[in-house]
C-alpha cells in the first residue's frame, strides 16, 4: 500500500533529506547534471547540496551556473529527473530512506 507514495517525492523536497543521504547521491550524480538541476532548484535545494560539499565545489559550480546561460528550462528539469531517478535507486536497494510523511 505505501509504496507508491515514496516516490511521490519533488526535486523541490530533496532538502528534506538527511546530509548522509544527500552526500551518497553525490558520489552517485554527474557534476554537470547537478548545475544543470540546480538552476531551477530553489534556495532550500540548493543549500541542501552545498552543506553537503566542498566549499570549493560549491563556487565551481556557483560559477559555473553564473555563466553558463545556454541551459534551458527543459534541460534543467530533465536532470532534475535524472537525479531523482539515482535517489528512488538508492532507496530501491536499501542504501537511503526517504521521508513518509
Amino acid at each position: 500500500m505505501e509504496a507508491n507514495m515514496k516516490n511521490e517525492m519533488t526535486f523541490d523536497e530533496i532538502y528534506l533529506l538527511k546530509d548522509k543521504d544527500i552526500q551518497l547521491v553525490l558520489k552517485e550524480i554527474d557534476v554537470m547534471e547537478l548545475e544543470y538541476a540546480l538552476m531551477e532548484a530553489g534556495a532550500e535545494v540548493k543549500d541542501a547540496f552545498f552543506r553537503n560539499m566542498s566549499k570549493r565545489a560549491e563556487q565551481m559550480i556557483t560559477e559555473d551556473m553564473r555563466y553558463n546561460t545556454n541551459v534551458s528550462r527543459n534541460d534543467s528539469l530533465e536532470a532534475q529527473q535524472k537525479i531523482l531517478d539515482v535517489i528512488f535507486g538508492l532507496e530501491k536497494s536499501g542504501k537511503i530512506k526517504l521521508l513518509e510523511e
